[in-house]
């Protein structure tokens, strides 16, 4: 009675967790499901809710989220006394709790002892990441539920604006459905936002080719809704991705290699490396070393964030 959810498309996670109460016969509603923070709450207690009687219900769910005991890293909460608990734990028959260990973002490190015990004891359901094929099949499958259909050129776009992520495209696609039986380009392009990345992107191009006209127009579109202290992170992320994909393309890797090296969605490694390809390393490290000083005078109380920005971006401009 133990279930272990990990994978990086977690609206399929979430959707089988949805399953797995049904089945299972317990509600958030009825108070049969309790959640633990395996890094805030102690192991001792949360197992010893799994062991206890529900009063509510015959039986009852446990789901244990960020266990970072079964990652690679270090956990701050969890002993090795309380991994022997967890394991004597899991290999007893506990017919009316139903366990969950919810593995969030992360992976369960296969190489630890806990980890192999805990698969001999649990039903593994593993979401890997799809690719853009299977992203593509989902969304035509998912409009056509709702009575709409799209052009191949409006999908590909959907799924630049929305980085294959599959959330984001289920609340995207009742958005269009609802606005359009047959969706075009024009149709995404009204209600899909382009992600903030893209954004930056396009001003972080303006600062390098010093078009001043371009910087003021796109900089006052980013602060309508974000705080200028946010966009010097954003801007140095910009820059620091295009240096990194940059210098890993000289090197020969390909985009799907880039994407495995820095941690990065497939879809995002083509444009960084496009707006990458009219500037040189040194001028990127120049912009990059120029917004690390920025950064520390607002947060020494040196500089107004909002005036430090805008005096950046026009001496680069």
């Amino acid at each position: 009675m133990n279930v272990l959810l990990q994978g990086e498309e977690r609206l399929l996670a979430e959707r089988k967790l949805t399953s797995l109460k049904k089945d299972f016969g317990v509600s958030d509603d009825d108070l049969t499901i309790s959640r633990y923070d395996t890094e805030e709450v102690p192991m001792d207690q949360i197992l010893e809710d799994c062991m206890e009687i529900s009063m509510f219900a015959p039986r009852k769910m446990v789901i244990m989220t960020n266990p970072v005991f079964l990652t690679g890293k270090k956990s701050k909460n969890v002993s090795d006394d309380d991994v022997a608990q967890f394991l004597t734990y899991v290999k007893t028959d506990q017919p009316d709790t139903l366990l969950v260990i919810d593995m969030g973002q992360a992976r369960a490190d296969s190489r630890k002892k806990v980890v192999k015990e805990l698969k001999k004891h649990a039903e593994v359901f593993d979401f890997e990441k799809l690719d853009t094929n299977a992203v593509k099949r989902s969304t035509r499958k998912s409009l056509q539920s709702r009575g709409s259909d799209i052009d191949d050129d409006a999908l590909e776009l959907l799924l630049e604006r929305t980085r294959e992520d599959l959330a984001v495209l289920a609340k995207e696609c009742d958005k269009l459905a609802l606005y359009a039986k047959h969706i075009d380009c024009d149709a995404v392009e009204r209600l899909v936002s382009a992600p903030a990345e893209d954004n930056v992107f396009e001003l972080t191009n303006a600062i390098m080719r010093h078009d001043e006209e371009a910087i003021t127009r796109i900089y006052r579109d980013l602060t309508v809704s974000r705080d200028p202290a946010s966009l010097i992170g954003l801007l140095a992320h910009s820059l620091r991705q295009m240096y990194q994909v940059k210098l890993l393309t000289r090197k020969g890797y390909t985009d799907k290699e880039i994407a495995g090296i820095l941690k990065m969605n497939f879809r995002a490694v083509y444009p960084a490396r496009r707006n990458s390809e009219g500037f040189q390393l040194d001028d990127l490290l120049e912009k990059l070393n120029a917004l690390s000083n920025l950064d520390v005078a607002i947060k020494t109380g040196r500089m107004d964030s909002s005036v430090g920005l805008e005096l950046f971006l026009m001496n680069m401009g």
